[in-house]
């Protein structure tokens, strides 16, 4: 292991140990569980917004464009994007709307080790279906951010989630 070298100067593997401490650690996300049986009015958020869908069926348009919204689907929606979200008729939608902030996202994207080259991170709007067999690990993911509202326990957990969501835009790619 790397040590410390006279001077006050850290190895920068050494230095990177304290990448999860409370004291280097972004803002807390803000993430909800939505039922919506009526489409919403146009949002816009100065950071990044995650839509997973756990059920039903419908569309989001992310700057007037439409893409649909079913059972599995995880969005994420970047900078200034604007965007509504309309359950089809006679469908009832439930999914975690999650809005992380800038600080927090660029913080994901700086951990040493990360590895999300397959994240689309220039587009609107970057999309992924789960498969079935992920979708209540993906399900229990979000509820335990929901449940815990310290950034240091909701950085932890979004590292998770976005390790997840670049493996299945690469599975999802790759077939």
């Amino acid at each position: 292991m790397p040590q410390n070298k006279p001077g006050n100067y850290e190895h920068p593997l050494w230095a990177s140990r304290n990448f999860i401490r409370p004291q280097y650690l972004p803002e807390a996300a803000n993430i909800r569980h939505k039922t919506m049986a009526y489409p919403s009015s146009y949002e816009n958020y100065h950071g990044i917004t995650m839509i997973y869908v756990l059920d039903g069926c419908g569309q989001i348009k992310v700057n007037n464009q439409a893409m649909p919204l079913n059972k599995g689907n995880c969005y994420l929606i970047h900078l200034y994007a604007f965007f509504c979200i309309e359950p089809s008729d006679g469908s009832v939608l439930e999914l975690y709307q999650c809005s992380i902030p800038c600080t927090t996202y660029h913080f994901m994207l700086t951990i040493p080790g990360a590895d999300f080259k397959y994240v689309d991170w220039t587009d609107a709007s970057c999309m992924c279906h789960f498969p079935e067999s992920q979708q209540e690990m993906v399900a229990t993911l979000l509820n335990k951010m929901e449940i815990y509202a310290k950034p240091q326990l909701q950085s932890i957990l979004l590292f998770e989630f976005f390790g997840l969501f670049n493996r299945c835009l690469f599975f999802n790619r790759k077939n």
